[in-house]
């Protein structure tokens, strides 16, 4: 009994996908070194995988891996095997080798294939997509969460579809076609809604929102804001609802409504606050320090972003600090503590920079420069004016490769889509006239199939009239051989007949010696 509920127990842990966290790694080891089953050392070896994996020891967890696909060959189970090279491409992608990762993973199709396990199948392409999307080979990842969905149609799981068509959506929107992504997410919510789980919606509909905001649609993206945030209130989810009242925020901010944005940020940061959370509440700050700005709330803003540098430096992220910083720059030269602004500038362009961050390194110079002026220190205003300068002149020198490269790829991209329209004509034309001559061929075979049987039915009815005829005239022969013995034997009656009658005759009286021999009688008395 108690080996069965270990059983089953470790097959609950593969099951859920590791999510449950990893038991002591030494009582692993041990039960691994006293289990003589297969099937249950493989269990443990991909839980001490699993282990060294959240650990961050990658080398150490495709060891145990490895280990548990030796021992997984040797079950020749072939539905078992193929979740161990589910469970270790997927290691391998988490770890930054998609490559390796994805051959493992490619070699989970092939064995769940063979094994016709087609509701694993979704969950195994979709992986492979997302080690395209980390390569950014987004039309490849395009694909994969294509066939995840239609093998998720096969297996009637209408989430695991709804979740392809997210993908996909998050796909088209980097690859910046706006409709198809759009088109994906209202696919996603559309399942969603009819399987009444409502409360999955809020992702596509944050993703819908992002993609207008990206694309300055903003009216379309507070409509979908607002339908998420009814969701989130309706299922009490605080930590999504700050995310969609910080996006509401921004979307009203470049509407021009910074005073209906700052009562939306200032929501975002209670709520933040209340769950304790200081990554959402340091973005939250960041957004509600440049709003505050906007509304020329200068000693209001500078104590936001105070708050909010104070908060980045605990969560140690450089780049998204060194942002701050030169937010922080931006409020200091307006409540004129200009010492404090070129710190603030010189610290947050020393982050951007190292980031390679090149539109924030052009704020960060435009306002060190001004702070720089502001102080008298002309000289070093002057020289970051110039590095501001030269840095715009190449942004607008990228920016306008990047129109030439983008109208380049929607030429090429038009023209190839008229070649593949003209080659779809012809092949259409192509596969028509193949069509028709098969029609014909058809007919052609009909006509002499019925010409053949036509004549098969003549040659049968002239040989039966031909044997009807053979009969008809040797039955004719028999009756004319018949008619002459008949005539014949009538013949040879009437002689006889006329000889009897000559005998007869003969034989008899006449009439005249009767009537002499009556005449004499008649005399006597």
């Amino acid at each position: 009994m108690k080996r069965l509920i270990k059983i089953l127990l470790l097959f609950l842990f593969l099951i859920t996908r590791f999510v449950s966290p990893a038991q002591n790694i030494d009582s692993l080891k041990r039960e691994l070194r006293t289990q003589k089953a297969d099937t249950e050392s493989v269990f443990i070896l991909l839980n001490i995988a699993e282990h060294y994996s959240n650990k961050g020891l990658a080398d150490t967890s495709f060891g145990y891996y490895n280990a548990a696909v030796s021992k997984a060959q040797k079950i020749s189970n072939k539905k078992f095997l193929g979740s161990v090279y589910y469970y270790m491409g997927r290691a391998y992608s988490g770890a930054g080798k998609e490559a390796i990762g994805r051959f493992y993973l490619k070699q989970s199709v092939s064995v769940f294939k063979k094994a016709n396990r087609i509701s694993k199948l979704d969950d195994v392409y979709n992986s492979i997509g997302v080690t395209y999307y980390y390569e950014g080979k987004y039309d490849s990842a395009i694909v994969y969460y294509n066939q995840a969905a239609d093998y998720a149609l096969q297996d009637k799981d209408s989430l695991s579809v709804a979740r392809c068509y997210n993908n996909i959506g998050v796909m088209y929107d980097i690859k910046g076609e706006v409709v198809k992504s759009v088109q994906s997410y209202i696919k996603a919510v559309k399942i969603y809604e009819d399987n009444k789980r409502e409360d999955l919606c809020i992702g596509p509909f944050q993703n819908i929102a992002l993609v207008y905001i990206n694309n300055k649609q903003h009216s379309e993206a507070l409509k979908n804001l607002e339908a998420a945030k009814k969701i989130a209130i309706k299922y009490k989810d605080n930590k999504t609802l700050i995310q969609i009242y910080n996006s509401m925020g921004s979307a009203l901010d470049d509407l021009g409504k910074p005073g209906e944005a700052n009562v939306l940020f200032k929501k975002a940061l209670a709520l933040a606050r209340d769950e304790k959370d200081e990554a959402l509440s340091a973005t939250v700050l960041n957004n509600l320090g440049e709003n505050t700005m906007l509304m020329k709330k200068y000693d209001e803003a500078e104590n936001l972003l105070l708050e909010c540098v104070e908060l980045k430096k605990k969560l140690n992220n450089p780049v998204s600090l060194g942002i701050t910083e030169i937010c922080l720059g931006q409020a200091l030269v307006n409540t004129k503590k200009y010492t404090q602004a070129t710190a603030a500038f010189s610290s947050g362009l020393a982050k951007v920079k190292d980031a390679g961050h090149l539109q924030y390194q052009k704020i960060g110079l435009e306002g060190l420069a001004l702070a720089y002026e502001k102080s008298g220190n002309y000289k070093d205003a002057y020289s970051n004016l110039d590095a501001f300068v030269k840095l715009n002149d190449t942004l607008l020198k990228e920016s306008n490769n990047k129109i030439i490269s983008e109208l380049q790829t929607k030429y090429q991209s038009d023209k190839k889509e008229a070649e593949i329209q003209l080659l779809t004509k012809n092949q259409q034309l192509q596969s028509e006239e193949i069509k028709r001559k098969q029609n014909e061929i058809k007919y052609a075979l009909g006509a002499g199939g019925l010409v053949l049987i036509l004549l098969i039915f003549v040659v049968i009815s002239w040989r039966n009239k031909q044997r009807a005829n053979k009969a008809l005239a040797e039955k004719n022969a028999e009756i004319n051989l018949q008619k002459e013995i008949i005539e014949e034997k009538q013949k040879e009656v009437m002689d006889s007949i006329r000889y009897a009658k000559r005998i007869q005759q003969s034989l008899l009286p006449t009439e005249k010696y009767i009537a002499r021999n009556l005449t004499d009688l008649n005399k006597k008395p």
